[in-house]
């Protein structure tokens, strides 16, 4: 933290280095009255402006999936389903935040009937752990 981001330096600005300690900000178009809020251990989403995309889920504070490691955490829970992108398409980022369909192995001639609430199991191949 020497008031200088050292971007262009290998391994300084960095989650693990805390943005070159503070000196470099993840978010460049996070537009917040407070940017010391911003992934400071509390959920600020009742504030303008955090719990964003552009400021990363208030710094990853609101972000509903904790164990997550991906690349890109704006693209969880997009509407598009990443899942030939290594580790979105998993349990501990909640089927890419719900884009991609949890049951991926479960075939069966309607997916629309999987969790809408009615136990389909006369119909072949619902009752199943797939």
């Amino acid at each position: 933290n020497d008031g200088t981001c050292d971007d262009t330096l290998s391994g300084y600005n960095t989650i693990e280095c805390g943005w070159d300690g503070g000196d470099c900000f993840e978010y460049p178009k996070c537009d917040v009255a407070d940017l010391s809020k911003v992934n400071d251990g509390t959920c600020d989403d009742a504030l303008s402006g955090y719990n964003t995309i552009e400021c990363g889920w208030d710094g990853g504070d609101c972000f509903e999936y904790p164990k997550c490691d991906v690349a890109d955490l704006s693209k969880v829970n997009d509407g598009t389903c990443d899942d030939a992108l290594p580790g979105y398409n998993t349990t501990e980022c909640g089927w890419d935040g719900g884009d991609c369909f949890e049951y991926p192995k479960c075939d069966v001639a309607d997916l629309s009937k999987v969790n809408d609430g009615t136990c389909d199991d006369t119909l072949s191949g619902y009752n199943t752990i797939e």
